[in-house]
């Protein structure tokens, strides 16, 4: 017998997303609209917890998981999801998409008239938490040559992103999420942050 097993865990969950039952409750129809099936939670455990469970109880001891194949990629949240005071969350850099999820553009700080004008299939506003995948032989003359920003004194990473994704052979997969993650902009969120790490 073999020792290792392969998941296949790339998908997108497309056809759980589109699919409809009253019976299931409009939570865990939120949760299975909002996730890919493997993070989907049974007693408080995602489904994933489960499989890999029974895979160490059937003795494998090796597990090769088949991610997204994305070479660039960044966590596109609804910020509908993202429970932060109106006023911060209003303030996050807003991804442009196309049809495909590819990242076009980045919105600093957008208006309200941008916000309604960039809204992804579902209606959604999708913001960047700065939770990026990079393929480095793509990205990283991108990163060396983007010139420091002056009021900052750093380099600005959504600049080079859009550098980058201008050229016609490279590219960025907004990856649709929706739930609430920790920040650690200001001091404010030290104390948060902190009760989070001792709650675990």
């Amino acid at each position: 017998m073999t020792n290792t097993i392969v998941i296949l865990a790339a998908g997108m969950s497309s056809r759980m997303k589109k699919s409809t039952d009253s019976s299931i409750g409009l939570t865990k129809a939120d949760e299975a609209n909002k996730k890919s099936k493997s993070l989907i939670t049974f007693g408080n455990k995602p489904f994933i917890y489960f499989l890999l469970e029974n895979i160490v109880d059937a003795g494998f001891q090796n597990v090769i998981m088949g991610e997204n194949s994305y070479d660039n990629a960044v966590l596109a949240y609804d910020r509908d999801s993202l429970n932060f005071p109106k006023e911060r969350v209003s303030s996050f850099s807003i991804l442009m998409t196309n049809s495909e999820f590819n990242l076009v553009n980045f919105i600093e700080k957008p208006t309200q008239e941008q916000v309604e004008q960039n809204l992804d299939d579902n209606g959604k506003i999708r913001v960047s938490m700065n939770i990026f995948k990079f393929d480095g032989s793509q990205a990283f003359e991108f990163i060396k040559s983007c010139p420091v920003n002056p009021l900052r004194n750093e380099k600005e990473l959504p600049s080079a992103i859009v550098n980058m994704i201008s050229q016609d052979s490279l590219y960025m997969k907004g990856i649709p999420i929706a739930e609430h993650v920790p920040d650690l902009t200001s001091k404010s969120d030290i104390q948060i942050i902190q009760k989070l790490i001792e709650s675990k």
